[in-house]
């Protein structure tokens, strides 16, 4: 996967509350977030080798986040961010589209 190749916002655009963090579960595929206003602290939960650094980040900016991790969001001032992700790929694109196709409706090309 590229991760310079993002195909759509994921979620709308999350607005923390004072004093509020939030969690943002694993999922199966890497994903970016990205800050659309204000000043976020992003921390990975668990601990091991994966563990990283708290990441700081400001309007514009964005970091990876790996399949299956979860991390905390908090903030510093009015702040709000997208969850964007990679288009998955042909295959397992039509493959899940066959998984959720109607019995005798025939799927388009």
């Amino acid at each position: 996967m590229n991760r310079s190749d993002i195909s759509h916002v994921h979620q709308p655009d999350w607005r923390l509350a004072a004093g509020a963090a939030r969690r943002l579960a694993p999922v199966p595929r890497g994903r970016w977030i990205q800050i659309t206003e204000g000043l976020a602290w992003l921390t990975r939960s668990g601990a091991g080798a994966e563990r990283e650094a708290d990441v700081w980040l400001r309007d514009g900016e964005r970091h990876w986040l790996p399949a299956g991790s979860e991390w905390a969001v908090d903030r510093r001032g009015a702040t709000s961010f997208v969850l964007l992700e990679a288009a998955p790929s042909p295959a397992a694109w039509h493959a899940r589209r066959a998984r959720h196709a109607s019995p005798g409706v025939p799927m388009a090309a």
